[in-house]
């Protein structure tokens, strides 16, 4: 379980390096669309693992909307 971890978290680094430093900095998360995420998704070659976070980031920004 624990090398399972380290494994995902190498995978969310590689996701991370793909991203700008606009798209890092910014707490907009719908600053990035589907054709860029598609993008870091073939550049980290992680594309299962970019979907689901785009998944998160779409929900954290419904709950924002709901909660302005």
């Amino acid at each position: 379980m624990k090398k399972e971890s380290l494994v995902k978290i190498k995978h969310y680094i590689t996701m991370m390096d793909s991203k700008t430093s606009e798209e890092l900095d910014s707490s907009n998360p719908k600053l990035i669309n589907v054709s860029r995420m598609m993008q870091i998704a073939w550049g980290c070659g992680r594309i299962q693992e970019v979907m689901e976070m785009g998944v998160q980031v779409a929900s954290q920004a419904m709950e924002q909307d709901e909660g302005a």
